[in-house]
């Protein structure tokens, strides 16, 4: 809560005019995966947007779970953030925190860069959060285009590794949730007089989702992060965890997204999914020509 007030203190102050012209935002200080720092940065950069305020780009430093193949700069340069911003470490400003800047009155008249982790809580009291970006960050993206393929692509992303039933368990959807969210979409499809090709990506064991072989679904395990997200966002029908990594993917996503709520609140044309895995498609074409 603490943040989100300091949030809402900025722009009250760039709103009225109380800081420099110069003065900007960046986002860094995250040490945690690829897919949740990318996100965090599209926070920054809405929130800059939407009030008229700089942005400065800093890149990506250190991630989690990084491979040999998916590193830092592999995220960098596959979503080109920074592409035609201004950088941080070059613009010769003094970089402060949003806390030390709040707090120091001599310092809003003062071009400087302001640091900051995220502005979630601030995306999350809009009435459709990254419209401001959306057709942005799609042309900075770097990543493989979507395939116009006479079957429909179904990608689903069930998040595993870091979450299960007692660790984490917030994140955590069961396999019999999600195989009800994916009969549901494959139901809609088929209804429609489409063929499909189902793919599940995660991590573990294949033995871990038989339930989805049963189904029909192919399953792409332990990938690249960086392979996987492109195929999440290439997707027809994109089915989302409660992930950073899934939600990203869906802001690129041309198709149809199928939201699990969390703490980040969805898109305005997604489609959410309910507490047992139902979602409702009625209505809902699917474009294979974008």
């Amino acid at each position: 809560m603490k943040v989100f007030r300091d949030d809402m203190a900025l722009r009250a102050l760039a709103v009225c005019g109380a800081i420099s012209r110069e003065t900007g935002l960046t986002c860094a200080g995250r040490t945690d995966g690829g897919g949740a720092q990318v996100l965090a940065t599209m926070t920054v950069m809405a929130y800059c947007r939407n009030i008229g305020i700089k942005y400065y780009h800093t890149p990506v430093q250190t991630i989690e779970h990084a491979t040999v193949a998916t590193g830092p700069q592999e995220w960098e340069s596959l979503f080109s953030l920074g592409t035609g911003e201004s950088r941080a470490c070059e613009c010769g400003l003094p970089i402060v925190t949003l806390r030390k800047f709040l707090r120091r009155p001599l310092l809003w008249r003062r071009p400087c860069v302001i640091q900051v982790k995220h502005f979630t809580g601030y995306m999350n009291t809009l009435p459709d959060p990254f419209s401001s970006i959306a057709e942005e960050i799609r042309s900075k993206y770097r990543g493989a285009a979507r395939n116009v393929a006479q079957n429909a692509s179904v990608a689903v992303h069930i998040r595993r590794g870091d979450v299960s039933h007692s660790g984490n368990s917030g994140r955590y959807t069961s396999n019999e949730a999600v195989a009800r969210t994916v009969a549901c979409a494959m139901e809609h499809l088929r209804r429609h007089g489409r063929g499909l090709d189902c793919a599940i990506y995660s991590q573990g064991q294949e033995s871990d989702f038989r339930i989805f072989r049963d189904l029909g679904c192919k399953l792409r395990l332990n990938e690249e992060p960086t392979d996987t997200i492109q195929s999440l966002i290439s997707a027809d029908v994109l089915i989302q965890a409660k992930s950073a990594f899934s939600y990203l993917a869906g802001l690129l996503n041309k198709g149809i997204v199928i939201f699990e709520p969390f703490v980040t609140k969805g898109r305005k044309d997604w489609k959410p999914i309910d507490a047992c895995g139902n979602v409702y498609l009625n209505g809902v074409s699917l474009n294979m020509s974008n």
